[in-house]
Parts: C-alpha cells; sequence; structure tokens
C-alpha cells in the first residue's frame, strides 16, 4: 500500500480550488489537480478486491479528460500503452485511506455539477 495516498487525498479533499478541469463518463469523473490528470471511479457491483472505488493518476497524459475517458472505456489499458497508477478500496479497507474514497467521489461530483452548497444552504436557510 502507498503512504502516500492518504496525503495525496487530503490535499485534494482540502483544497477543492485547485481542480481544474473535471469531465464525467457514467460512473467516473476525470479530473485535474495541479496539472496532474486522475479519475474516481464508484462502481457498487464489483469484486470485493476492488471495492466500491477507484482512484487513477495518469502522470504523463497530456490530452484531453474526453479523450483519456475514451481511451478507458476501450476497456484494455495496457494495450493503449496508458501509464496510470491504481488505487482500489478494496485494498485499503482496513486503512485511514478508506475514509476518502467517498468524500474524493462527491467532491468532484460536486465541482463538475459546479454545485456550492454554502450557497445552496444559504438560499434555503434565509
Amino acid at each position: 500500500m502507498d503512504p502516500k495516498l492518504n496525503d495525496i487525498f487530503k490535499k485534494i479533499l482540502e483544497n477543492p480550488d485547485l481542480i481544474e478541469k473535471t469531465y464525467r463518463a457514467e460512473d467516473e469523473f476525470y479530473f485535474t489537480f495541479k496539472g496532474v490528470p486522475m479519475s474516481i471511479f464508484r462502481g457498487f457491483n464489483r469484486d470485493a478486491k476492488y471495492g466500491p472505488y477507484s482512484f487513477y493518476i495518469y502522470p504523463k497524459w497530456t490530452d484531453s479528460l474526453a479523450d483519456l475517458s475514451h481511451i478507458s472505456s476501450l476497456g484494455n489499458l495496457e494495450e493503449a500503452d496508458l501509464d496510470m497508477i491504481a488505487y482500489h478500496a478494496g485494498q485499503y479497507k482496513d486503512s485511514e485511506a478508506a475514509k476518502y474514497f467517498e468524500p474524493l467521489f462527491k467532491l468532484i461530483q460536486k465541482k463538475h455539477a459546479k454545485i456550492d452548497l454554502d450557497d445552496v444552504y444559504r438560499k434555503i436557510l434565509e
């Protein structure tokens, strides 16, 4: 297990302003954070070894997030020669990192939808 994963999750969750772009492809959100392409996937009917969430970092990707999504949708990332780092919630179920997958997914989902919950709550409660 990668000890830096907790730090990466915390950095993104604490600095949502540094999320620059988002792109949605069904149950996966692609995004860039400080210029680095990443994605977070949610799938509840998956093998337990993967768990309900997967987080990916694509350190060498330079094209659009839409193109990244398209290549990913073809199913065989190894053949596409796509360099990526994968983290699956099922591998981290007994570690601190397990608690960050869902909040990260929800954060990226909100950023993609451009929802400011504080503004929504303020309007409702005024």
